[in-house]
């Protein structure tokens, strides 16, 4: 058995409806351009997603 760990200091899993909620409790916080924030998560959400999951066939196809 392989004794191999791996972390990732990031969030691949982040969808829409994540990233939104994310935004939502942000918004408490003040001083953030929720609009801004909203169209730049639309715009980049869905390519990042995509990257997201060829990211993660690689590294299993990878790692197994």
């Amino acid at each position: 058995m392989a004794s191999r760990v791996w972390g990732l200091q990031f969030h691949l899993e982040a969808d829409a409806t994540l990233v939104r909620a994310w935004l939502r409790e942000y918004a408490r916080v003040g001083g953030v351009d929720l609009a801004a924030e909203r169209e730049a998560t639309e715009r980049h959400l869905p390519g990042l997603n995509r990257a997201a999951v060829g990211f993660i066939q690689s590294f299993l196809a990878q790692a197994s």
